[in-house]
Order: C-alpha cells, then structure tokens, then sequence
C-alpha cells in the first residue's frame, strides 16, 4: 500500500469529494466546513489525500476525521508527490457512485457542486469553467491572462471543444473515470488535459458551467509566481497538448 489510511466511512455513498493536499494547514478546516454546509443533503464523503505536508496539514486533517460523524477519509502518502497520482488513490479508495475534483485552496467554490449534482445524470461529465460567460478569475494579472492564453492555446492544440481544459473541477460518475485509461505521468494539473482528451475519446459527453476562481488568500501557492516560473510550467502543459493531439 503507497497510503496510510485514517477514518472509516460506510460504503455505498452517494458522492466523494476528492482534496488532494499539500501544506494546506491554513484552507483544509475552512474547505471541509464549507463542504459539510452546502452538501447537506447528499449523502457525501470527503476524502483528504496529503502528501507528506510540514506545515501541521496531515494533523489537522486527521482531527477533521476523529471529529467527524463518519464522513471524512484521510489517506497519508508518504513517498510520493503529484496531485493526479493523489486523485488516483483517492478514487481507488472512494465509496461514491459519482466523485468530485476540486483543490485545497478554496479556489474552487463548494456552493458550485449543488449545481453540478444537479446535472449528474444528464452529462457524463460536469465542469467547472472559468472561461465560459459566467465565470471568472480573481487573481493577479500574469496569472489571470497567463491562464487564459494557456488555457486556449491547449484547448486548440488538443483540439478539445472545452472552454477551461485545466480548470480541474469536475464531478462525475467513478465508474466512468475507471474506464479512461492515461497514458502519460503529469507534474502539474495538465492531467486535466488527458482526461477530458480520453472522455472525448470514449464519447463522453461534457457540461460547462461557469465558476469564480478565487486565488488563495491563505498559504503559498505550489506554482511559482515570476514570470520565468510560470513560463516554465507553462511549457509542460504545452508539451503535454502536443502528446495528446499528436501521440494520442
């Protein structure tokens, strides 16, 4: 096993959100608060997946789940780091028939997953989009264009028909996140890319709907902020669009 487990929550749940964390201390009580008032009538699990964080996170998380009434999973990997191998070993352990992606930060607003279950059963997949009418970003000026013109120019390449392909919000049902098969390892959220590349693969069919990104007011970003920095991780997400729309 990659993961210690902490927690125990009865199977054959309604729905999973699934929080990979990283040094997360200051956002993860706030987000699961927020979870627990806005899901209050779906019978959810929250499932917390930390990697090895050093800032008091794995504790706060694992007073979350003595506190809890049953519905919180705390999940500690201790030689690994990646937020998509975090989501994986979520899913794998998740009880829910459908499950939810959303960061740690509170960037993505929990209020928006009542309107994603609401279509749960009309679309195969239901998307937060920052870039659809609706939706926008509260961030800084590199990072809110820097996003846009990212997010397009891997739209295009990949040749997705998705306003935000790296948005990394979705709800959807596990079993059809069992059935794609990734083929390549992801640094960053560009797995977002692959997967809404192998759902239109497997003729999925995807639902935009607009969300305000909010940029974290609480601890430090994972990515770096100068310019040299986000240009290089800019570069993976590229290259990960050129794979897909060349390679498959």
């Amino acid at each position: 096993m990659k993961y210690k487990i902490k927690g125990k929550v009865r199977k054959n749940k309604d729905l999973s959100v699934i929080i990979p964390t990283y040094n997360e201390a200051e956002n993860i009580r706030e987000l699961v608060k927020k979870l627990k008032e806005n899901l209050k009538k779906i019978d959810f699990e929250v499932i917390i997946i930390d990697d090895n964080s050093a800032d008091g996170t794995a504790e706060a998380i694992d007073k979350l789940v003595e506190r809890s009434k049953g519905e919180i999973l705390a999940l500690h990997r201790y030689n690994k780091r990646g937020i998509f191998s975090a989501i994986q070993d979520g899913i794998k352990v998740a009880n829910g028939k459908y499950i939810v992606m959303m960061d740690s930060d509170l960037s993505h607003p929990p209020k928006k997953i009542r309107e994603m279950w609401k279509l749960r059963e009309d679309f195969d997949i239901v998307s937060g989009s920052r870039f659809i009418r609706g939706g926008r970003m509260r961030a800084g000026f590199l990072r809110k264009y820097g996003s846009f013109i990212l997010n397009f120019l891997c739209s295009l390449i990949a040749n997705l028909k998705v306003k935000d392909v790296i948005g990394g919000f979705h709800l959807m049902k596990k079993k059809a996140f069992e059935f794609l098969k990734f083929k390549y390892n992801s640094k960053f959220g560009e797995f977002d890319l692959e997967l809404l590349y192998r759902a239109r693969q497997k003729g999925y069919s995807i639902k935009e709907i607009p969300f305000i990104y909010q940029f974290r007011k609480k601890g430090k970003s994972k990515m770096s902020e100068n310019i040299i920095g986000l240009f290089s991780m800019s570069l993976v997400y590229l290259k990960r669009a050129i794979q897909l729309r060349f390679l498959g």
